[in-house]
């Protein structure tokens, strides 16, 4: 019966990992097919314009990369009756074993591996190569200046333009300035304290998805740590950049809503789950419109992923249950909350954030 099971186990693995990698080599086979009009409103010169190549492909073709694979999923999910695939997408339960009897570390051991998280988030910060009593006139500079202009009152994207998104270019440095006065080391400070919390989002998120076993998490930052090492110019998370911490966020949220949806019970209506399933609409709703102040290319990757998954949330694990009208109503007060806080940092300059966007 083991065997049996290990055998069922392996074979939906396989067949899923062929069924995504068929909608990888479809967007692969589609990638440079996409072109999309070139234009250029702000009379950029460089070898893109010359060779009139519009950015925007690269965000069509990755569309394509996200909803390829899925596509083929939902399709085979939505057909799975038909096409005899129930038991890849419904396995049956396998007994798990109660709290008691699951092996745990210590006390000891969970107060070292805490330690040594702490310690290599530490070495983690020391080695970002932008720490140092030298100033990066380019890069500092993309914040530095557009935080100038952007407390003098000038609109974003009319007044002034900035490279990566509201957030990650002029509105850091206006926080930092406010918090802890106008200078260059603010600034820096702040953005210490921003891969501070990145880092430590990232640490949250590998503990729930190792439903708390310290050791995997400790070794999977490790690993990162290390292989992001060797591909960059020292031992330092390349991933360690503040602007990460919104898809991080965004998929914490989403570990939540996996367990509220795999549970049987998670979808009957009660007024806790009720509760909570509204709550993780509205904040997985919220945030691909307000990331989009933060930084352009997250929010746009973090908005596509929202509507292929709230999409498939709805149809076919929340549009029968008694809290689809909740939900819908949760995420669409979500949504225009979004817009409106993105709104507000824009200083309602919608029309110029579309128009350079």
């Amino acid at each position: 019966m083991v065997a049996a099971s290990w055998r069922g186990r392996l074979a939906r693995t396989v067949f899923l990992a062929v069924l995504f990698g068929i909608g990888i080599a479809v967007s692969g086979f589609c990638w440079n097919k996409v072109r999309l009009p070139f234009r250029n409103p702000g009379g950029i010169t460089g070898l893109l314009p010359r060779m009139r190549f519009s950015p925007y492909n690269n965000i069509a073709r990755f569309l394509i990369v996200v909803f390829a694979p899925c596509l083929l999923l939902v399709i085979a999910y939505a057909f799975a009756e038909r096409l005899k695939l129930r038991p890849v997408f419904h396995a049956e339960k396998t007994p798990t074993a109660s709290p008691e009897m699951r092996p745990t570390a210590s006390r000891k051991a969970r107060c070292f591996l805490l330690f040594a998280l702490a310690v290599f988030t530490v070495v983690n910060l020391l080695g970002i190569s932008n720490y140092g009593t030298w100033v990066d006139s380019f890069h500092d500079g993309e914040t530095l200046c557009p935080a100038i202009s952007y407390m003098d009152g000038q609109v974003p994207y009319r007044d002034f333009w900035f490279a990566h998104g509201l957030y990650q270019d002029p509105l850091r440095s206006v926080l930092a300035f406010k918090l802890f006065g106008k200078s260059i080391a603010s600034m820096k400070a702040l953005q210490t304290m921003s891969q501070l919390v990145m880092i430590l989002l990232l640490a949250f998120l590998l503990y729930r998805l190792f439903k708390g076993d310290l050791l995997r998490v400790f070794a999977t930052m490790l690993l990162l740590f290390v292989l992001m090492g060797m591909l960059g110019d020292g031992l330092h998370f390349i991933v360690a950049e503040h602007r990460e911490m919104i898809p991080i966020l965004f998929l914490i949220l989403l570990t939540y809503l996996h367990e509220l949806l795999k549970d049987d019970a998670g979808l009957e209506v009660g007024g806790r789950r009720r509760r909570k399933m509204s709550a993780l609409c509205f904040l997985l709703s919220f945030l691909p419109f307000a990331s989009l102040a933060y930084s352009i290319d997250r929010g746009t990757y973090l908005l596509a992923t929202y509507v292929l998954l709230a999409l498939a949330v709805y149809l076919f694990f929340v549009r029968r249950s008694g809290l689809a009208r909740g939900a819908v109503a949760s995420s669409s007060l979500g949504i225009v909350t979004g817009v409106l806080f993105l709104g507000y940092l824009l200083r309602w300059g919608y029309g110029d954030f579309l128009y350079f966007t």
